[in-house]
């Protein structure tokens, strides 16, 4: 399947958009087949017994598949305490893509060369040796028996909060909206639930507002340095412990 960035539309858009708090949402989507009787009068339990999952088979299907979810979140029953499943080197990689996909929609609306995306990388860098460092550290606690449980907690600390790091600052959040805090992603201004990665970034870019832009540069980079240098705390194995300069 594919994991691709959050918009809003749904009941976690106060968790992911202005609470920080890590968010997955699931579903079934077909290749063919549209879902047209959406939010009509035909969107009804009827419809869905007789047309959309008549054996209800995809409903069952996504209930195992969120329920196994929960058990992998919840650890082993061989020990009281294991690393959570995540993987940030993934995430990393994401950012990477996002600053890419900036550089891209700047590249068709300027030919010129007007903003400095040296600060995005740098911290985008910083953060993806964190999140290798920290992978790391979960796997070695995960498959031996010399973490302590104290060690395995902080990690895991660590690692349910890392997410609220990207939240800029309550009284500024984006430009214009600042009820939506995250620097990676929020629905577009004109995309509706879709979501746009470095929003902040890539709204100044399609209004043209270059000083704004470089701001929001600026400000998506030192979000995602804190969130390495969080991130790499006690890590020994990581470099990012000193201050990251974006």
């Amino acid at each position: 399947g594919d994991l691709l960035a959050l918009g809003s539309g749904s009941d976690y858009t106060v968790f992911i958009d202005h609470l920080g708090i890590a968010t997955l949402d699931m579903a079934f989507s077909p290749k063919a087949a549209q879902y047209g009787v959406y939010h009509s009068v035909y969107d009804s339990f009827t419809w869905m017994a007789t047309e959309g999952d008549p054996n209800f088979s995809y409903h069952v299907a996504m209930a195992q598949v969120w329920g196994l979810v929960a058990l992998r979140l919840a650890g082993s029953s061989e020990s009281k305490v294991m690393p959570l499943p995540f993987n940030f080197t993934l995430q990393a990689e994401a950012i990477s893509e996002y600053i890419r996909d900036a550089k891209s929609v700047l590249n068709a609306t300027t030919p010129r060369q007007v903003l400095d995306f040296q600060p995005l990388e740098r911290a985008s860098a910083a953060f993806s040796e964190a999140a290798g460092a920290a992978d790391a550290e979960a796997r070695r606690l995960a498959t031996s028996k010399a973490g302590t449980p104290q060690e395995i907690e902080s990690l895991n600390e660590r690692f349910a909060l890392l997410e609220r790091r990207f939240l800029l600052p309550s009284d500024q959040g984006l430009p214009g909206r600042k009820w939506f805090r995250h620097c990676l992603q929020a629905p577009g201004l004109y995309t509706g639930y879709a979501p746009k990665t470095l929003p902040g970034v890539y709204e100044a870019i399609r209004s043209r507002s270059w000083q704004l832009a470089q701001d929001q540069v600026r400000a998506a980079a030192e979000r995602i340095a804190e969130a390495a240098t969080f991130l790499s705390a006690g890590l020994e194995s990581s470099g990012t412990g000193s201050e990251i300069v974006v």
